[in-house]
């Protein structure tokens, strides 16, 4: 079997997943893709043919990419977001970080946020991005109806979508597609502070441009539905048990969350204190037996 994609799009609680591939496989076994859609597809032809050594490709790459891999079976897992809230955090994290791609634009000073969020609806990274990425277009066109139908088909077609709303519903599900044992995570690269309120107007004026992004949202919720409806209460009482348990994370270690993460870097907090309190018997403890 071909190993598992994971279509990691910019702020959907990507970074804590990213803490529990590092400690389900280990570092040889997974093949990280990131970078322009150039890069991206020059590291993948790199390895094309060559995947069965993989546990797990994951990164900012595109649906399509099992193509430039030589998968012919590909097996798809992503995560949605609130569309106006997702877009916002993105920008955000644009703002704080002077190495990002479009820093300089939006951070500069005197910049009101209505000004901000201008600039950034003028750019095409910004722009229905999460269709971007799962259409396949990838920052390489405006995106258009025919994006979203493709995006659409591509989600229907997918081992497995979450959505960041739902994230422990969502972590637990795909922990079981994917055979992992570890599942408590670390909480990685959360925004710092309070957020902004989104007034009604705000919000209106984005669910216009990202409209695109709305409706396939709307899909990635139905396809959540309909995995969470297939396994009753045992993953409602193991998904709260698991938010117990990250919760405790937070209030033991409160500023590790507000930190990056990369695969293969050393955890901040002993994740294996944590599994430890996964007791026999528990629903989460049920949950994860094979």
């Amino acid at each position: 079997m071909s190993p598992p994609i994971f279509v990691h799009i910019a702020k959907t609680a990507g970074s804590t997943l990213r803490t529990l591939i590092t400690a389900n496989y280990p570092s040889e076994q997974i093949l990280a893709l990131n970078g322009d859609p150039k890069e991206v597809l020059r590291a993948a032809a790199a390895h094309m043919g060559r995947v069965e050594s993989f546990g797990l490709v994951y990164g900012h790459t595109p649906y399509g990419t099992h193509r430039f891999l030589g998968i012919r079976q590909p097996r798809y897992f992503t995560v949605l977001r609130d569309p106006v809230d997702r877009f916002l955090s993105d920008i955000a994290h644009a703002v704080r970080h002077d190495d990002h791609t479009f820093h300089g634009a939006l951070a500069e000073p005197g910049l009101s946020r209505d000004q901000i969020i201008g600039r950034a609806l003028d750019i095409n990274y910004f722009r229905n991005t999460m269709v971007q990425f799962v259409s396949g277009a990838f920052t390489t066109e405006t995106i258009a109806m025919s994006h979203l139908g493709t995006a659409i088909d591509n989600l229907w077609s997918s081992d497995f979508v979450g959505i960041a709303e739902d994230f422990s519903t969502s972590l637990l599900l795909m922990a079981r597609k994917l055979g992992w044992r570890r599942v408590v995570p670390q909480k990685a690269n959360v925004r710092p502070g309070a957020k902004e309120p989104v007034p009604p107007e705000l919000r209106a004026r984005l669910e216009r441009a990202l409209a695109y992004d709305c409706m396939l949202y709307a899909v990635a919720r139905e396809h959540l539905a309909r995995s969470r409806a297939a396994h009753g209460m045992l993953l409602q009482e193991a998904a709260a048990q698991l938010d117990e348990l990250i919760a405790m994370q937070e209030v033991e270690h409160p500023d590790v969350q507000f930190q990056t993460y990369q695969v293969g870097q050393e955890h901040g907090v002993r994740l294996d204190r944590y599994d430890a309190m996964i007791l026999k018997g528990s629903p989460l403890f049920r949950w994860m037996q094979p």
